[in-house]
């Protein structure tokens, strides 16, 4: 394979709702929705390489913020509070599920 450039993913219904929520919505971080769609597909990619049961925790995860409102999307992103913030089980899984490198 060549080196350089991006290598482009084709977001999934997933990544562009988390996508549509966190940047076009909430304006909660501050790149771009194509780069956060590409961000949380190669996140996608890369943990569905590790397992299948480890991609669908990580996109269990992206599903749960995409249904948030935006000040639950600022409470996922401070972990506030510290143990019950939202979609805080769908992240602990995710601990449990995929192999800690």
């Amino acid at each position: 394979g060549g080196s350089g450039g991006t290598i482009m993913f084709e977001p999934g219904p997933t990544c562009i709702a988390f996508c549509a929520k966190v940047v076009g919505e909430c304006k909660t971080f501050t790149f771009d929705q194509a780069s956060c769609e590409q961000g949380c597909e190669g996140n996608l990619a890369d943990e569905r390489a590790k397992s299948d049961a480890c991609g669908d925790a990580v996109e269990a995860v992206f599903q749960c913020v995409a249904e948030l409102d935006c000040q639950e999307v600022d409470a996922w992103v401070a972990r506030e509070p510290p143990n019950a913030y939202p979609c805080s089980s769908a992240v602990l899984n995710v601990g449990q599920v995929c192999p800690q490198n």
